[in-house]
């Protein structure tokens, strides 16, 4: 059975076609790839050593969790019965904390409420020796789980990479959280939601 010409030329362009937005693609995974080399963590001068207090939230359960050093310079809860807490756990939290590095920033003007921001899903409040104090805020999973949405103040949302934040949060949870904390008002374990996420403009940091 001979193959008409018509279909030859149908087929030859679908091959241009589909190799033509295969090399789109790797054009711009090469390109982001290299913009994301260039980016700074999103807290690039703060370390663990000059961290004073901590504050950590989960708005879903209005759960809160609060450490401090003390006159040794060790870790200790605040408001908790039990000040045995594992230190080299939270130093190495912090240190994740602060190398978060962006993957993408949002567009400008997008209401942060569309990024499960306001109010955050969860949030770490850091003030360091110094007293400054800086509020990083953690939002709804971005499409497909490639990452999840942060802010830090008032600054331009970004998002940052998935299972970064989620070693973070589970850190947080199974290892530095005493073992008779109770949340308020729910007995279950809370955890980041990537419900009501709707396709956004991104711009490449």
């Amino acid at each position: 059975m001979r193959i008409r010409k018509s279909t030859w030329i149908l087929l030859c362009m679908l091959v241009f076609v589909i190799l033509g937005v295969g090399f789109f693609e790797y054009r711009r995974a090469q390109a982001l790839k290299s913009a994301q080399g260039d980016q700074p963590p999103i807290l690039p001068n703060w370390t663990a050593d000059n961290v004073f207090k901590i504050t950590v939230k989960y708005n879903e359960d209005r759960s809160t969790l609060q450490f401090m050093r003390d006159k040794n310079n060790n870790w200790v809860y605040v408001d908790r019965q039990s000040n045995t807490m594992p230190q080299d756990e939270i130093n190495t939290t912090l240190t994740e904390l602060f190398a978060l590095t962006p993957t993408q920033k949002i567009e400008q003007g997008t209401p942060v409420s569309w990024l499960g921001l306001s109010p955050p899903v969860a949030s770490f409040d850091v003030m360091n020796i110094s007293g400054e104090e800086k509020l990083v805020k953690i939002g709804n999973a971005s499409p497909v789980r490639t990452g999840y949405y942060l802010q830090v103040d008032n600054e331009t949302p970004v998002i940052v990479p998935y299972n970064d934040v989620i070693q973070i949060l589970d850190r947080i949870y199974l290892k530095i959280r005493p073992a008779t904390w109770i949340t308020p008002l729910v007995q279950t374990e809370p955890s980041i939601s990537s419900t009501a996420v709707v396709p956004l403009p991104f711009q490449n940091p």
